[in-house]
C-alpha cells in the first residue's frame, strides 16, 4: 500500500487542492530517492539586501521545486 504521499512546490506557499502532490510511494526510503538537492545559480535575487549567489532548491522527476514534504498518511488515516 502506498501511504507516502510526496508534495513539492515552487512557491513559498502552497498550491490549493491537489496541485502539488507528486505521488504516493510504499516507504520513505522510495519517496527520498526521488529528491535530489541542488544547487542553483540565483545572482540575479536580494536576501535582506545581500546577494544570492547559490540557492538550494529540489529535484524531482525532472522538475525544479523550492521546497517538498512526505507525508505519512497512516497518521492522517488513523487519526
Amino acid at each position: 500500500m502506498k501511504i507516502y504521499l510526496l508534495t513539492a512546490g515552487d512557491r513559498y506557499y502552497p498550491g490549493k487542492g491537489e496541485s502539488d502532490w507528486i505521488g504516493c510511494f510504499d516507504s520513505f526510503d522510495e519517496v527520498n530517492k526521488q529528491i535530489q538537492e541542488i544547487l542553483v545559480d540565483n545572482r540575479n535575487s536580494l536576501f535582506r539586501g545581500k546577494k544570492i549567489i547559490e540557492e538550494k532548491k529540489y529535484k524531482i522527476k525532472d522538475n525544479i521545486y523550492d521546497w517538498y514534504e512526505i507525508i505519512d498518511l497512516k497518521k492522517w488515516i488513523f487519526k
